[in-house]
């Protein structure tokens, strides 16, 4: 894969990721007021273009791994995208761009979007998010692991993808550490962006010690 594509699938990655991380910060409290609140469109819509930028970013990130573990890191990563767009992508759609939609339509609908969520979490949907938990946790640790084993990018960087999903589950016993856990797996796919982008520039300072090298030899 060419450096240009490599160079774009980082700063994707890192995009996202910086995105994603920001998505607690902005995010107000789920309370009686939540769908009225300014920031619960922004914050959610923000998550879903984190969604999209690294989604397009994994790619990349699969391709420069070794080909002896390409296969992994592309099946790994293929569960987490998947499992991110089910996660994070429908519910930035969600409450980004629907319910808050519903929430300021309610006096000349008669549509409570409140009880709109409900039915959704009681039905396919809801399904779809309890499973697409334990699959991004497969995927991501697949990912890490292939990234690891690869070498091509630091230990640290595979570690961090293969784990920084862990928190999300403890923090349905533990609410206070939410904000946290919906931030490490993308503080992991901003170091997997970083990585990709340090790795080109590695290659292209290889490549041009090279040359000089090559010119002296002949």
């Amino acid at each position: 894969m060419s450096t240009k594509i490599l160079r774009a699938s980082g700063a994707l990655l890192l995009a996202g990721g910086a995105a994603g991380i920001m998505v607690p910060v902005l995010h107000p409290a789920k309370d009686a007021g939540y769908y009225a609140h300014a920031m619960t469109g922004p914050s959610h819509l923000l998550l879903l273009a984190a969604v999209v930028l690294v989604s397009l970013g994994l790619p990349g990130a699969c391709a420069a791994q070794p080909e002896r573990v390409r296969g992994l890191a592309a099946a790994g990563a293929a569960l987490v995208w998947v499992a991110n767009l089910v996660l994070d992508g429908i519910h930035g759609l969600l409450d980004g761009a629907v319910l808050p939609v519903l929430h300021h339509a309610q006096a000349a609908t008669g549509v409570d979007p409140v009880a709109v969520a409900t039915i959704l979490d009681a039905g396919p949907l809801g399904i779809l998010f309890e499973a697409a938990g334990p699959v991004f946790g497969v995927g991501a640790v697949m990912f890490g692991t292939a990234i690891v084993r690869g070498r091509a990018m630091p230990r640290a960087v595979g570690l961090l993808v293969a784990t920084g999903w862990l928190l999300m589950p403890v923090s349905f016993i533990f609410p206070a550490i939410r904000p946290l856990a919906v931030a490490l797996p993308y503080v992991a796919f901003a170091a997997l962006g970083v990585a990709l982008l340090g790795g080109v520039r590695a290659r292209a300072a290889a490549a041009v010690a090279v040359r000089p090298a090559l010119g002296a030899a002949a």
